[in-house]
């Protein structure tokens, strides 16, 4: 532990292994040898996030257990996805001006990119494009989130708002929109423009990438 806590001094956590960051993250200054490598292990056994962290923000507190942590141990390490999660949601987006898809796709990136099911949220914009809500619509499986248009309209209709943009993301990773995301941008396009709302996009997210389904 004693030569960690020289690293960090010296380096900062840039210079720390991936194992070494985590297993400081759960055991603190109780880090031993037999406790990094349960921490590989952990990484390890974690294979789609080999070498990277991003598998706590997938695994379940119940999984962790069965890997062979504690239910302590599970607690932290659950935390640390969650104090993640909310370090890079953003703060006050009220008022945040809109100027292109990829303002949005960066928005949400860090949010949704590693989610293990697929959400929908809702952007509402004033006419100059400026943020006055966003809303989660659905959260659901892996594969899919069902929203109707009704889902999507009700909440701007109701704020009288003059533009909206969709956002969902793929939990495979990948950005590229489905027939079915396409077909439904449509749909919900056309039912917005009767009445009076215009859909000015809908993305996607991925693992990093994004892309727009409007057809």
């Amino acid at each position: 532990m004693e030569q960690l806590i020289e690293i960090f001094k010296v380096y900062g956590e840039e210079k720390l292994l991936t194992k070494e960051l985590l297993s400081i993250a759960i055991w603190g200054e109780s880090t031993n040898e037999e406790k990094l490598k349960i921490a590989e292990n952990l990484i390890n056994n974690n294979k789609d996030f080999t070498g990277d962290l991003r598998f706590l923000t997938a695994i379940s507190f119940l999984e962790l257990i069965e890997q062979g942590l504690t239910k302590e141990e599970a607690l932290r390490a659950k935390a640390i996805s969650g104090v993640l999660k909310r370090l890079f949601t953003p703060i006050n987006v009220k008022n945040l001006e809109i100027n292109s898809s990829r303002d949005v796709a960066n928005l949400f990136m860090s949010e949704l990119r590693f989610e293990k099911s697929e959400i929908v949220k809702l952007v509402i914009l004033t006419n100059k494009n400026l943020v006055l809500k966003i809303m989660t619509l659905s959260k659901g499986t892996i594969n899919s989130a069902t929203v109707t248009p009704k889902d999507i309209l009700s909440e701007p209709i109701k704020m009288k708002a003059a533009r909206i943009i969709l956002v969902h993301n793929h939990p495979s990773g990948d950005s590229k929109p489905s027939k079915r995301d396409i077909q439904t941008t449509q749909t919900i396009k056309e039912c917005a423009d009767i009445m009076g709302i215009e859909l000015l996009d809908h993305i996607v997210i991925g693992d990093g990438t994004w892309h727009s389904a409007m057809p």
